[in-house]
Formats: structure tokens, sequence, C-alpha cells
């Protein structure tokens, strides 16, 4: 049975298509078969470079263009955010794929609330100093609210939605206690939050760059890690830094009470 991961964030430009490609040129080594769903209507049809960055239905593209006969090969395939979007999903699930990646601009979309029904794992990005704590919760109202409307017509239906840190440099070391002090007093109702961050190093961006994900090759092995982790998290073989809903541990207490972090 297809897994169906769908990405989406409060805002554009932190990470979401990159982090497709990565876990789709994963998956894609490993043998499996992969598709992507871009639905974001920022890019034309013909993917066409938005703001500087590269849609995965242009990635994907290049990608097959280029490097056919040597690597995996990833189907990306263009929807706009409509009601469709579900009947594409089972009509993919039938053809075979192990996994389906859904690339979405955002949350307030229809593709993303349509494809939240169909989703085995909802993926939210978040960028520190970019997207702002009062952002991380208001989505976290509107996903209440979502998975409320679903809930109708899906008895004891919710969204399992793993919270990640994104697109910072790691060699600026950036704090992140009070984002941890925030998701333990704000939004662990709503979030299970992850153990790993995605950082901006150079193999990543050189990758994109060569239209390869990190998993295709060897030069890019230091930039694995961070995708590995997610990746486990994702599949549920690894348990994320704190679950949703979990009932706050010493490390939960901790980050609440430390006096000297402001929110």
């Amino acid at each position: 049975m297809a897994k169906v991961i769908l990405v989406g964030a409060n805002k554009g430009g932190v990470g979401k298509s990159t982090t497709c490609m990565n876990l789709a040129g994963c998956f894609a080594n490993e043998g499996k078969k992969v598709v992507v769903i871009d639905t974001d209507a920022n890019y034309t049809e013909n993917g066409i470079v938005h703001e500087g960055r590269l849609s995965s239905q242009k990635f994907f593209l290049a990608r097959q263009n280029a490097y056919e006969e040597q690597l995996p090969y990833i189907q990306c395939i263009v929807i706009p955010p409509n009601q469709k979007l579900n009947s594409q999903i089972k009509s993919l699930k039938e053809d075979g794929y192990d996994y389906i990646i859904i690339d979405t601009p955002g949350f307030s979309n229809t593709a993303f609330q349509s494809a939240a029904i169909a989703a085995d794992k909802v993926l939210i990005l978040t960028e520190p100093g970019r997207v702002s704590y009062d952002a991380n919760l208001a989505l976290s109202s509107k996903l209440t609210a979502l998975e409320e409307m679903i809930a109708l017509g899906y008895e004891d239906f919710t969204i399992d939605c793993l919270l990640v840190v994104n697109r910072f440099d790691a060699q600026k070391r950036p704090d992140l206690k009070p984002l941890k002090k925030f998701y333990a007093l704000n939004l662990s109702k709503q979030f299970s939050f992850s153990v790993n961050t995605l950082n901006s190093v150079s193999a990543v961006t050189n990758a994109q760059n060569e239209f390869l994900s990190v998993f295709d090759d060897k030069k890019y092995k230091a930039a694995r890690a961070m995708y590995s982790v997610l990746i486990s998290e994702l599949l549920n073989e690894k348990k994320p830094r704190w679950e949703r809903g979990q009932e706050p541990d010493e490390s939960l207490v901790k980050i609440i009470n430390d006096q000297s972090i402001v929110d």
C-alpha cells in the first residue's frame, strides 16, 4: 500500500520543494516507485523558476532529461490545487506507487486541505526568523479546525502532523530553545516535534543545482544524515522528540520552566 506524505508550511520559501526532492531521491534509490505531485500554483505549468527557486516539476523534468539512464526514475506530475487531487492519489495508489509525495504551496489552499484526508503523514516546515511563532500558532488552530471538519465525514479522523525546523545555517548555531518552549506550551496538542533539523548546508544546494538529490551521489554523503533521520520519523521507525499530546516529561518541563527563555 502506497504511503502518502503531504508537505506544507505557513508560507513559501521554507524549503518544501527541496525537502520533497530529497525524500523522493532517498526512496527511489532504495528501489521504490515514487511520484511527486506538484500542486504549487505559483509556478507555471512549464516549470518556470519562481523567485529564484525550482519547482518540483522543473527539478525532476531536468533530472529525467539529464540523467534518465544513470539515476532512479521519479515520476512528477502537476495538478492544479483543486478537489481532483484525491482522485489522482487514489489512481496512483492503484498504479502501484510505493510513495506519493505531495508538494503544496502552503496550508491555506484546497490542495493541502484536500490531500490531508488521504495523507499518512503531514510534514510541516518552519524556519526560525522567517516564520513567526504566531504564524505557527495560527496554523495549529487551522489544522485543528480542518481535522474537526474532516472528522464529520470520517469517524475518529486525525492529522498525523510532524513539525520540522528547516533552512537555517547550522554554522551560526541558532538558539532553538525559544521555538522548543513555544512548541511545548502552545503546539503539542496538534503537532509532533522532530528530533531533527534540516540544515542549509552547501551540499544540499549543490546537489539541487545539478538536479540531484543528496542520495544520488557519494559526494553528498554528509548531507544525507538529516534527511535519513526525518525519513525514519515519517515512517514511524523513530519517535520524534515529542509526540503529539505527549504528557510533559523532564525535558519538556525543563524547557517550559526555563525563565531565561523569552517567548
